[in-house]
Formats: C-alpha cells, sequence, structure tokens
C-alpha cells in the first residue's frame, strides 16, 4: 500500500508541465485590441452624446438608456428646462454604450466640472468606470453617485429608478445651483369602482 502511494507520488511529479491555457491569449486580445476598437467604434458613432453643453458649466449629469430619460423627466418636473440648465452651467452626457464607458468623451464632459453626478440602476457600475478614467487627470470633478459628498446615499441602489423617485436626489445636487419649482402633487390613486355581475357561465 505504501510502495504504490509512494509510485503514484513520484508519477505526479514528473508529469510534464501542462501548457498555458488558450484564455490568457485571448484574455490580452481582448483587453488590448480589441478593447481599442470597441473604444474607437463607440466614437466612430457617437454613442455617447453631451445633449446640454454650456461652456461655463460647472455641474455634469450622466446617465444610461431609459435611466436617461428618467432624468431628464425628473429635471421637468422640478421645472428644470434646458434653458435654465444652459444658464445654471449644468451640462447632460448621454450614455450610449455603458461597458465600456468612452474615456474621450468622458474627458470632455468633464471638463471644467466642480460635481460630476452619475445616475444609474442598481449599483456604481458605470460610476466606477468613470472614476477610472478621470482618476489623475488634471482637476478632476468630485464625482457622486450613490453616495452624496456627505457619504450619505444618494441614488438608490434598489429597484428601478423612475423620474419621481430622482426628484428627491436631484433636489439635493441641485439646490442653489438652479432655479427649482415646487414638487409636484402626489397622484391620487384611481378608485376601483366595485361592480355586480350575475354568475351565468357555470
Amino acid at each position: 500500500m505504501a510502495a504504490d502511494t509512494a509510485a503514484a507520488d513520484r508519477a505526479f511529479r514528473q508529469r510534464p508541465m501542462a501548457a498555458p491555457s488558450d484564455s490568457v491569449i485571448s484574455e490580452a486580445d481582448l483587453y488590448g485590441p480589441r478593447w481599442k476598437m470597441v473604444h474607437a467604434y463607440g466614437k466612430a458613432n457617437n454613442l455617447d452624446v453631451i445633449e446640454v453643453d454650456p461652456p461655463h458649466a460647472r455641474i455634469g449629469l450622466a446617465a444610461a438608456g431609459t435611466t436617461f430619460d428618467a432624468l431628464r423627466q425628473a429635471l421637468l418636473d422640478l421645472g428644470v428646462t434646458d434653458a435654465k440648465l444652459r444658464t445654471a452651467g449644468i451640462r447632460l452626457l448621454r450614455i450610449g454604450m455603458p461597458y465600456p464607458v468612452g474615456p474621450d468623451r468622458v474627458r470632455e464632459f468633464a471638463t471644467g466640472l466642480d460635481e460630476l453626478i452619475v445616475v444609474e440602476d442598481k449599483t456604481a457600475f458605470v460610476e466606477t468606470q468613470i472614476r477610472e478614467i478621470l482618476y489623475g487627470t488634471d482637476n478632476p470633478p468630485r464625482i457622486l453617485g450613490k453616495k452624496d459628498a456627505d457619504g450619505r446615499p444618494l441614488v438608490p441602489v434598489d429597484g428601478e429608478l423612475t423620474a419621481g423617485r430622482l426628484r428627491g436626489p436631484l433636489r439635493r445636487v441641485l439646490r442653489g445651483h438652479v432655479e427649482l419649482g415646487p414638487a409636484p402633487l402626489p397622484q391620487l390613486p384611481l378608485e376601483v369602482l366595485s361592480t355586480t355581475r350575475t354568475p351565468y357561465f357555470c
């Protein structure tokens, strides 16, 4: 029994080393040439769009997909039109490709900003990418998102981000920077009328 164990141990030690997996080569290709191709595609097709771009902007709001639409609606609910955004120096970025986020457009968007607020569903996925892109650049803005400047929760991490859920966070970050209208009146629930039906299909 001991001899068998020793023989198995010698065979294990003398086995040829396995060749490196092709996954290493694929990984290098993905994060090298292919990554550059993805960034080039996003830039060539203008997937990320700065929709409101006042030259003296100090605050930026960035969001992707349907969350950007909810952000727009929340701003309108607060009485903040595009004209008010331009006057207040607030820039808007619609992100068309949330992964990987295009670095060139993000750097352009962040130029001159004091604060950049990332609005996104769930975890800080886009926010983390933007932090990495702007890390080490000259005079980067303060980046807010899931937390505000004091470390308190800002953009909800649970559920869908509707315009109604974004009005509160936007009030907090935009108060003092732009004229905000009164909060819209809460919608009354629809009254369900009672009906009486005579059973007949039985």
